[in-house]
């Protein structure tokens, strides 16, 4: 039974989890820039390759734009346990007495709150450049911030299956990417719903549903999987 000055010792735990890695990444500003400069790279690269009319690149905005989303999101996560196994700091949670799942959630915590929240704040501007309606912006912005929840956690999960192994990246995208189809064919759906005028609330509801099964279930297999990494280093 979980008395309450050990669920005190775990907030406090979690807040200066929270507190550390979101210094970290102030200090390493590089960290939050790289995945939204990917994001206006790569999509700036669509109109140009594609060479078609505004009306058609209108049509595959929704796809375009959250395949990209979720290749950001599956680059921002490669190193999101990388560093604190070379430093040791990973050993040193799994030594300590709190649960790792409270250093996972903290971790995933700061990660949605430094990737995915400036991705969702910056796909409007994105979005103009597709010359997608400006009817499907705010389901757009949405469907980034819930969607985001999942895409993190599972390149989270990705990352902490393959932190020990060497040329991490194409095993990473080989486990991930088969998961993250769900979320890209409803979210692109919401925003194309909603731009023909329908509210996606089926699909948003899906979305949520993800955000909340995965919030639920995976910091707990990626406890076990950094775990299992840290051992069989």
């Amino acid at each position: 039974m979980i008395n309450a000055p050990m669920i005190f010792s775990i907030a406090a735990a979690f807040k200066a989890h929270v507190k550390a890695e979101s210094l970290l990444r102030w200090r390493h500003k590089s960290d939050i820039l790289q995945p939204l400069l990917f994001f206006v790279l790569v999509l700036s690269l669509f109109p140009i390759a594609i060479n078609a009319p505004s009306q058609e690149l209108a049509r595959l905005a929704p796809g375009i734009l959250w395949v990209i989303v979720l290749l950001a999101s599956l680059f921002s996560a490669e190193h999101l346990f990388r560093d604190d196994l070379g430093d040791g700091s990973l050993s040193a949670q799994l030594l300590s007495v709190q649960p790792l799942s409270v250093y996972v959630v903290a971790k995933l915590s700061v990660h949605v709150a430094f990737v995915v929240v400036p991705l969702a704040l910056a796909s409007p501007i994105m979005a103009l450049m597709l010359h997608m309606p400006g009817s499907g912006v705010p389901v757009l912005i949405l469907s980034v911030l819930i969607g985001g929840v999942s895409l993190s956690m599972i390149a989270a999960f990705g990352a902490a299956l393959t932190v020990s192994v060497h040329q991490r990246s194409m095993l990473l995208a080989l486990i991930t990417l088969p998961l993250y189809v769900p979320v890209l064919i409803f979210a692109s759906s919401a925003i194309q719903s909603n731009i023909d005028g329908t509210f996606p609330t089926m699909q948003l509801l899906i979305l949520m549903s993800f955000a909340l099964l995965s919030a639920a279930l995976l910091p707990w297999a990626i406890s076990a999987a950094l775990k299992l990494s840290v051992e069989n280093k």
